[in-house]
């Protein structure tokens, strides 16, 4: 944890209150109520000539829930100014400009210090919730906004520094056309699919060659998960992605930034960063797509009740393959437990028996025994069990021990078998 308040510059009391609030379920509310009590705004208390210009803002708060008679606290007040900022509502003080400023240039930091320790601590739903804000403040949206905000000119993304007239015309999709999609509830599938509904009557043709043109850079992908258990507690999984959309240097970079994680709903079981490059992907006709994708292989814990075959039905694990750039742009897949078939019974393990212990003169060879005897007179337990098999056989041997049982030693003995018959 310390490494994460160094990464962002997060204080200290700031950090104790994290770890101390944030669990498993924290829900967003929850989540932007401990965001506000950061240390790092414990100064921003309303002053006087502020307060009538809180108490109105306050009246129009949609998103954070706050305590209006609270208004001059300032948790109340980072929150509020928090929600102008992504609303761009429009501040008349010049200490709430001020304020409101350095709200916005706080936030990301902390509320991506949050997701790190959420990842930390296993806290699925919290890492979902901390990542969606982290894009939000990002691009400068608000949560009820439709993804295609994103390619909007008001949105903080993919700015072009010579927007003349005809690339602000023709760079960027018109806000008539999200407000369609907002209003008929068209969702990213619907449009991928070219099922518009009812919103085709308002789009005329143009508008929906705009619509289907960016939602074409959006990262689209066909995910294949294959489980292979491997004992009756580890389970492989080998996820498949293959990259279905087209890609645009404007809005898509030289690379897309992923988090893929899986997860009982309630904790982490394993979480991982990739980026998708522009090379890795070949181009078919005006898509690009490569059709043997992207593979990455993992291995994750499960249960299974002693002497079943089969793991309980109805017992699956999400996973979810998450945009680190993209707001609203995620991936679910299910894994189905029920259906995996695990091994009968575990390897049973080699028990140590109850020997004495092996005087190093059992080498037979003054030189050998020259290796060792300023460092020990005998061999330990695992050491004597397996000094027969590995000094006087040529049988093939497999050790698993704790660390500091002497498994050096034990490839030692090995190798001396090897320089006594061979010398």
């Amino acid at each position: 944890m310390g490494r994460i308040a160094c990464n962002y510059y997060v204080d200290c009391s700031t950090m104790s209150y994290f770890m101390s609030n944030l669990n498993a379920y924290t829900k967003q509310i929850q989540f932007l109520y401990h965001l506000a009590q950061a240390s790092e705004f414990k100064q921003l208390e309303a002053r006087k000539e502020e307060h009538e210009e809180l108490k109105y803002l306050c009246q129009d708060v949609q998103f954070v829930e706050i305590d209006r008679a609270c208004f001059n606290e300032a948790h109340t007040k980072v929150l509020v100014l928090l929600e102008c900022y992504l609303r761009k509502i429009p501040v008349k003080t010049f200490s709430l400009i001020s304020d409101m400023a350095y709200v916005a240039q706080n936030v990301a930091r902390l509320i991506r210090a949050m997701f790190e320790i959420a990842l930390q601590k296993n806290f699925a739903n919290l890492a979902k919730i901390a990542l969606n804000w982290c894009k939000i403040i990002d691009k400068r949206l608000t949560p009820n906004d439709h993804a295609m905000k994103q390619f909007c000119l008001d949105s903080s993304f993919g700015k072009l520094t010579n927007a003349s007239e005809k690339v602000t015309k023709y760079g960027y999709l018109k806000d008539e056309i999200v407000y369609r999609l907002k209003q008929f509830d068209i969702t990213l599938d619907m449009i991928n699919d070219k099922e518009l509904n009812e919103a085709k009557r308002f789009l005329p043709p143009a508008m929906q060659d705009d619509l289907y043109k960016f939602a074409s850079y959006i990262p689209y992908f066909d995910i294949e998960v294959v489980c292979q258990p491997i004992t009756r507690a580890i389970l492989k999984v080998q996820v498949t992605l293959v990259a279905d959309f087209e890609w645009n240097d404007r809005w898509n970079g030289k690379s897309e930034p992923f988090w893929i994680m899986v997860d009982n709903e309630t904790e982490i079981l394993h979480s991982e960063f990739f980026m998708l490059h522009k090379k890795d992907v070949r181009k078919t006709f005006t898509k690009l797509k490569n059709e043997e994708g992207v593979s990455l292989t993992f291995f994750i814990p499960y249960e299974v009740q002693e002497g079943e075959t089969r793991i309980g039905a109805g017992q699956y694990y999400n996973l979810t393959l998450l945009s680190d750039r993209w707001y609203d742009i995620s991936y679910y897949k299910e894994i189905n437990l029920g259906e995996l078939d695990v091994p009968d019974e575990d390897f049973p393990s080699t028990k140590l028996l109850q020997l004495r212990p092996m005087s190093i003169r059992g080498l037979g060879n003054d030189k050998f025994e020259a290796l060792y005897e300023e460092k020990f007179k005998f061999f330990n337990p695992v050491q004597t069990q397996v000094f027969h098999t590995l000094y006087h056989t040529d049988s093939n041997v497999l050790i698993g021990a704790p660390t500091g049982s002497g498994k050096t030693i034990m490839a030692e003995l090995a190798m001396l078998r090897v320089f006594k018959n061979t010398p």
